[in-house]
C-alpha cells in the first residue's frame, strides 16, 4: 500500500500567538509582565504529550477521524488552574505536569510561549485569544483576574448568562477569533447554575513553502487496511525533511519561511495507527533532507468533542465533581465545579496551504442551586394535596380540590 496509506496524526494548531493589534480584537501582553525568554520550555512537552494521550481516548467522528488542539486545551486548563486549590489543584498539576512549578511560573511559561509564537506575515498567520465570561451575579477573585489578563491576554466580560443575547455574544466572539471557521461553541439557554464560561481560540493560516502540483492524482486510500477509497491526492516532488524507521515513515512540510511546519507520520503496513500515536508522543528522532515524492490527500475536517471523560480518565477527577471540586481561588464566596470541557476544531489542507482553527470552552456551575428569590403563591384555582409520613415517605392521603367549601 506504501505511501498511499497516509494518515494525519500531527496537526498545525498545536501553536498560538500572543495576540494581534487592537484593531483586530487582540491585545498584546502587557509590557510590565516579566517572564524568561525560554520559560515556555516548562510546558511544551507536557502540552504535546497531553494531545497524544487524548488522541486515542476521545470519540472519533462518523468518518473515524479525530482532530484536536492540545495547545488550546492546555492553555485553557492553565487559566483554570489559577483558580484551583486543594486536591483539585494537585490533580490538575499532575495532569499538566505543574508539580514543580508555582502558579506564577506556570503563567510566565504561558506568556513566554505566546510571546515566542506570535507570527503575522503574508504567508503565515497565527492568532490566539482568551475570554472569560462571568455571570453578573458573581465576582472573580482579583488574583485570578490579574493572572488571566496579564499572562493570557484574557478579556473579562461580566454578562447576564440567562440572556439569549449572551449566547450570541460568546459565539460571535468565537467566530471572529477563528476567522469565521468555527461559528459557535455554546448553546442556549444556559443552566440556571451556570456561573462562568472560559474560552480559548486559536486560528492558523499558512502557505506551503513548496506548493504542490496543481493537478491532482486520483488514487487508492486504504481505510483500516480493508476498505478502498478512490480520492484525490496532491503531489510534491523535491528534497524534504524525511525520516523512516521500521515502524513508520515521516515527513515535515514547512509553511512560509519555515517558521511553522506540518509533520506527517505514516505507519508501516502492519503497525496500527493507535499504537503509533503513543510512540510518536515520545519519539526523539530527527528528520534529514532527502529527495523524494509525496502524495498527500486533499481534505477538510470538522470535529467536535466533549473532554470530560478523557480528562477524568487521565486523573483530573475532582474538578468535575460537585462534591469535591475546589475552585475557591476563582470565584468569590461561592462553590463551583467544572461542568463541561468542550472542543471544536476545523482544518482544510489543499494545494496552496492549510487553514485551521481550534476552540476550547470550560463551563463552571454552582455546586448547589442559587438562592431563590421570595416566592408568591396564591392557591386560587383547583389543586391537589397529599398527607404523607415524613420518615418513610408513604402518602397517607391524596386529594384534589376543585371547589373548597
Amino acid at each position: 500500500m506504501g505511501v498511499f496509506r497516509i494518515l494525519i496524526i500531527c496537526s498545525v494548531v498545536l501553536l498560538g500567538s500572543c495576540g494581534m493589534n487592537k484593531s483586530e480584537g487582540f491585545s498584546v501582553i502587557s509590557s510590565d509582565v516579566k517572564f524568561g525568554e525560554k520559560d515556555y520550555e516548562n510546558i511544551v512537552v507536557p502540552s504535546n504529550e497531553l494531545g497524544f494521550s487524548l488522541l486515542n481516548k476521545v470519540e472519533p467522528n462518523s468518518d473515524n477521524n479525530v482532530f484536536l488542539s492540545p495547545a488550546s486545551l492546555y492553555m485553557l486548563l492553565s487559566i483554570v488552574y489559577n483558580g484551583a486549590e486543594g486536591k483539585t489543584k494537585e490533580e490538575m498539576a499532575e495532569l499538566l505536569r505543574f508539580e514543580d512549578l508555582s502558579k506564577r511560573e506556570v503563567n510566565e511559561a504561558n506568556a513566554s510561549l505566546l510571546h515566542s509564537l506570535y507570527k503575522a506575515s503574508e504567508k503565515v498567520k497565527l492568532l490566539i485569544a482568551n475570554s472569560l465570561w462571568l455571570d453578573e451575579r458573581f465576582t472573580f477573585e482579583q488574583d485570578f483576574v490579574d493572572y488571566a489578563e496579564k499572562y493570557f491576554n484574557g478579556e473579562i466580560k461580566e454578562v447576564p448568562l440567562s440572556s439569549s443575547k449572551t449566547v450570541k455574544e460568546i459565539n460571535s466572539w468565537v467566530k471572529k477569533a477563528t476567522n469565521n471557521l468555527i461559528e459557535e461553541i455554546v448553546e442556549g439557554p444556559f443552566d440556571e447554575r451556570s456561573v462562568s464560561f472560559l474560552v480559548n481560540a486559536i486560528y492558523f493560516s499558512g502557505e506551503w513553502t513548496y506548493s504542490f502540483n496543481k493537478e491532482l492524482v486520483e488514487d487508492v486510500f486504504y481505510q483500516n487496511g480493508e476498505r478502498k477509497l478512490i480520492i484525490p491526492f496532491m503531489k510534491l516532488e523535491r528534497k524534504l525533511p524525511y525520516v523512516e524507521t521500521d515502524r513508520f515513515q515521516g515527513i515535515s512540510l514547512p509553511y512560509g519561511n519555515g517558521e511553522m511546519m506540518m509533520n506527517i507520520f505514516l505507519p508501516k503496513e502492519k503497525v496500527k495507527v493507535d499504537d503509533l500515536a503513543e510512540e510518536i508522543a515520545t519519539w526523539q528522532g530527527d528528520f534529514e533532507e532527502r529527495e523524494g515524492t509525496l502524495l498527500l490527500p486533499k481534505f477538510k475536517l470538522e470535529y467536535e468533542t466533549t473532554l470530560n471523560e478523557p480528562l477524568i480518565a487521565l486523573g483530573m477527577k475532582d474538578a468535575f465533581s460537585e462534591e469535591k471540586a475546589n475552585f475557591s481561588a476563582m470565584i468569590k464566596d461561592d462553590e463551583i465545579y467544572l461542568n463541561t470541557v468542550k472542543q471544536k476544531t476545523f482544518i482544510s489542507v489543499h494545494e496552496e496551504g492549510t487553514e485551521a482553527a481550534g476552540v476550547t470552552s470550560a463551563e463552571f456551575r454552582l455546586t448547589s442551586a442559587p438562592v431563590d428569590p421570595p416566592f408568591y403563591m396564591e392557591v386560587d384555582r383547583p389543586f391537589i394535596f397529599t398527607i404523607l409520613d415524613k420518615e418513610t415517605g408513604i402518602i397517607l392521603f391524596v386529594g384534589k380540590i376543585n371547589r373548597p367549601t
